[in-house]
């Protein structure tokens, strides 16, 4: 029962029945936590021991191994992508009962720890829609948008046009129509006929797409996989490597396999009537990317641009619907920003509306500080971060509550922090009001890597503040976390206005929320935000200075609002 409620199979009842049991002791949590910790490390050993057999080499053993971090403390890393989504997915489940208080706020009604356990609890989707250019679709998929979530078992029928997949594990496929393809999990699919062209990094390594008589195992690389009406299928080596090998009509490998890399490709025939034979790599057959909605536009760029890990901007790739209602925010993959994290709202209520001449004539989305947020897939940020934001508070009579988020790193699925037997690491980023006071000063901005709270007492590291900024007032603030050196900052229109320590691990592959914290519906942000930036470094003060500078110019702030 346990196997098919962490799969999604249970019913309203038996999903009932799991959850009573879970919280009718701490002895049943920590049996449902070793289990899906074993069950990771279970599929991570079948995933190693089956490419082990590719190349001839012994099986070895996965481990889960605590490693020292900079700051001497313990941190957990598994082989794969794999059993950190399954310490996520426990941590956030183990959420429902550390609900004893919250961050920074210890006078919590029941309702408000019930809609933070569904918050903390939600289940990620095994890939989502993440582009789309003339998409027509047919019936046996059903349609689908940029934007929605694609469980385990989901079909795409792509009669035209380009649509790009984002698989959980960080893989993307483009689908070129006409294409049907099975979501089969966060690391693998199912082309029935068609062509598509992976993208695949490093963290997703082992990412693999079948057809009927053909697979490619990806070893962190770019190639494009195609199959006829016939059923025959080609593999195409972009970069780096792959395996791929011929497949009977039960599935079971048959022949020899093929491990291929750059320039490389291999034709298998249906049938199993010839054998295999390899070819040279044809990349014009397929097409690798979906045009951007910010192609064609003249884009003023940012005057540092090294280590540039997400640049959304509302003037630019922003994907509305009839309400002005945002889908999606796309990301600028300009300068050093080489992989696009797009943000989405899939829910209809929960969008917030693009604005025009919002700020200093400039486009913003406007958040109602209630339900409104984005979240971008799951991405990758380091020890060292920085996070600028240009942004203007509604007028405070407007607004519903205070304790807004601009920026949290603790997207759903949630690592919720309640009370907990001490620091847990790595810490969570957050950028807002500072909620770390009660009562919350209305527009106070501050920044820390949240740990956890240990009887009944917050702990921060990072923690930096500022004064009361103001309503109605735009605004460019930026927070730097530089555990390499140990300091945090905050500025505020290109000045510094407070400084702290950063002796924390806060490397981690997750989903950033935007306009929202990561867990509570009622911190939202109230008011526009027209452009985030996040840093995988910690920027100069310099930097900071001459980045605020320009985007101050951009958007129309002037030196009286230092």
């Amino acid at each position: 029962m346990l196997e098919d409620y962490v799969d999604g199979r249970l019913d309203v009842a038996g999903r009932d029945q799991v959850e009573q049991w879970f919280y009718a002791s701490e002895e049943n949590q920590r049996l449902f936590a070793d289990w899906f910790l074993w069950q990771a490390q279970l599929r991570d050993l079948e995933q190693v021991q089956d490419l082990r057999q590719v190349f001839g080499a012994p099986p070895v053993a996965a481990r889960v191994t605590p490693q020292k971090s900079r700051s001497g403390r313990r941190t957990w890393r598994t082989s794969t992508w794999l059993a950190v989504a399954a310490c996520l997915a426990v941590a956030a489940f183990l959420s429902g009962s550390w609900l004893s208080g919250r961050d920074g706020d210890d006078a919590r009604s029941g309702h408000a720890n019930r809609r933070a356990r569904r918050l903390a609890a939600a289940t990620p989707p095994a890939a989502t829609l993440s582009r789309g250019a003339d998409c027509v679709w047919g019936d046996s998929g059903g349609d689908h948008h940029v934007g929605d979530p694609l469980q385990i078992g989901e079909q795409l029928d792509l009669r035209e046009g380009l649509a790009q997949l984002y698989f959980e594990s960080g893989a993307n496929v483009v689908m070129n129509g006409p294409c049907r393809l099975r979501i089969d999990g966060p690391m693998s699919c199912r082309l029935d006929v068609g062509s598509v062209a992976a993208e695949v990094p490093h963290e997703a390594t082992g990412f693999t797409i079948r057809g009927p008589n053909a697979e490619v195992i990806d070893l962190g690389t770019a190639f494009g996989f195609s199959v006829d009406a016939d059923g025959g299928s080609q593999v195409h080596v972009f970069e780096g490597e792959v395996v791929s090998r011929q497949l009977d009509r039960s599935g079971q490998v048959v022949g020899e396999s093929f491990r291929l890399v750059e320039n490389q490709a291999v034709q298998f025939f249906p049938g199993q009537r010839e054998k295999a034979t390899k070819l040279a790599a044809d990349e014009a057959q397929f097409i690798r990317t979906v045009p951007t909605l910010w192609e064609h536009d003249a884009i003023e760029l940012l005057p540092h641009g090294a280590d540039l890990a997400l640049w959304l901007r509302a003037e630019h790739g922003v994907l509305a619907d009839q309400q002005n209602r945002v889908i999606a925010w796309q990301d600028l993959t300009l300068l050093d920003n080489a992989r696009a994290n797009d943000a989405f709202q899939s829910q209809v209520a929960l969008r917030p509306v693009l604005v025009r001449d919002a700020i200093g004539g400039r486009s913003a989305l406007r958040f109602d500080g209630d339900r409104t947020f984005l979240s971008t897939p799951p991405m990758r940020t380091t020890n060292n971060q920085t996070i600028v934001v240009a942004y203007r508070n509604a007028p405070f009579a407007t607004r519903p509550r205070y304790g807004g988020q601009l920026v949290n790193y603790n997207g759903a699925p949630s690592r919720f922090f309640g009370n907990t037997p001490g620091p847990v690491y790595p810490g969570v980023l957050q950028l807002g009001e500072d909620v770390g006071v009660a009562p919350v000063v209305r527009g106070a901005m501050a920044a820390k890597a949240y740990l956890g709270k240990q009887k009944g007492r917050d702990l921060n590291v990072g923690y930096v503040k500022s004064e009361p900024l103001g309503e109605s007032r735009p605004i460019v603030v930026a927070y730097v976390y530089d555990m390499a050196n140990d300091r945090s900052q905050l500025a505020v229109n290109g000045r510094i206005v407070d400084r702290g320590n950063a002796d924390a691990p806060v490397a981690i592959t997750s989903r950033k929320s935007i306009g929202r914290h990561g867990v509570f519906e009622d911190w939202g942000f109230c008011g526009d935000i027209a452009e985030v930036i996040i840093y995988n470094a910690a920027l100069s003060s310099e930097d900071v200075q001459s980045l605020s500078e320009s985007l101050m110019t951009y958007y129309s702030i002037s030196d009286n609002d230092r």
